[in-house]
């Protein structure tokens, strides 16, 4: 990245979104005040990696109005989140402390709204994809062992709702080594500062009249590096690979729960094909997406 301390910033930003929406998922009392003050911390966070970006020094200050009018000074964009900013702003101090606020249902709601507006906000105009520098490039699955294995234990039990086995572990492992074997650029790391942060095992398979398609097998971003550029990197590689190959289209298949997978996949392209969807372990339903490398050229 052009600037390192500015991929700091968002890192720690997403970490703060993605406990916001897990703890609005999955705690019970929903604790309204933390889930608003992580979503006020999202935003704070963002700007000032923004202001990093452009070489400034950002204030020590929770004053989301002000962050946001220094943002506006270098890119005039940054207006569509001042009413945000305003509404964020409440919550970065009195939330971490009883009696000084009080906070509804509909605040939480509102705030988990407004923060999903900025990350689509940033996507938009892709102001970090512009300025992180993302390596993909062959990976040695052993040299990167556990990386790979607690890649494919997230994904699993994300996917699955379950842990993985150790002999369904050492089956996809086998099956990776063997891909490298056979096509070193087939199984890739996503790398940012040298750090791997990412993973894709693609593969070529052959229909029943002998036409090929392309087949992302796995794929895996790390939680703090999500929606961060590294993801849609991979797919543009995996576009580049198959076209390489004389291919026109790869499919990969996401949990029909994961709804944040699937709107990535979307966002990066992807369309769904309902008649490929399949009952996969513990009868979870697994959908099918296909990337079409003509229509998106």
């Amino acid at each position: 990245m052009k600037n390192p301390e500015a991929l700091d910033w968002y890192r720690f930003a997403r970490m703060d979104f993605q406990s916001a929406i897990t703890l609005d998922e999955h705690s019970r009392p929903k604790p309204l005040e933390i889930i608003c003050y992580l979503s006020e911390q999202y935003v704070e966070k963002m700007l000032k990696g923004f202001l990093v970006v452009h070489s400034q020094n950002p204030p020590k200050t929770h004053d989301l109005p002000l962050l946001c009018d220094m943002c506006i000074e270098f890119d005039k964009r940054f207006s569509e989140l001042s009413e945000i900013s305003e509404f964020l702003t409440l919550f970065g101090v009195q939330p971490r402390y009883p009696n000084e606020i009080e906070i509804l249902d509909e605040d939480k709601n509102r705030a988990l709204r407004y923060i999903q507006g900025v990350m689509d906000f940033f996507d938009k105009y892709e102001f970090i994809t512009h300025d992180i520098e993302i390596v993909v490039a062959p990976l040695d699955v052993d040299n990167f062992l556990d990386f790979v294995v607690a890649a494919h234990r997230e994904t699993f039990n994300i996917t699955f709702r379950s842990e993985i086995t150790n002999e369904f572990l050492d089956k996809e492992l086998a099956g990776m080594r063997e891909n490298c074997s056979n096509d070193e650029n087939s199984v890739v790391g996503s790398f940012v500062g040298g750090e791997l942060v990412g993973l894709a095992v693609l593969e070529t398979r052959s229909r029943s009249d002998d036409s090929k398609f392309g087949w992302i097998h796995f794929y895996y971003v790390s939680p703090q590096f999500r929606r961060l550029g590294v993801g849609l990197r991979l797919v543009g590689y995996s576009v580049e690979y198959f076209s390489a190959l004389g291919l026109t289209e790869f499919f990969l298949r996401v949990g029909e729960h994961n709804g944040e997978a699937q709107a990535f996949y979307h966002s990066a392209g992807f369309s769904r094909i309902p008649e490929g969807d399949k009952t996969g372990i513990n009868g979870v339903n697994e959908l099918m997406m296909k990337y079409d490398i003509i229509k998106s050229n």
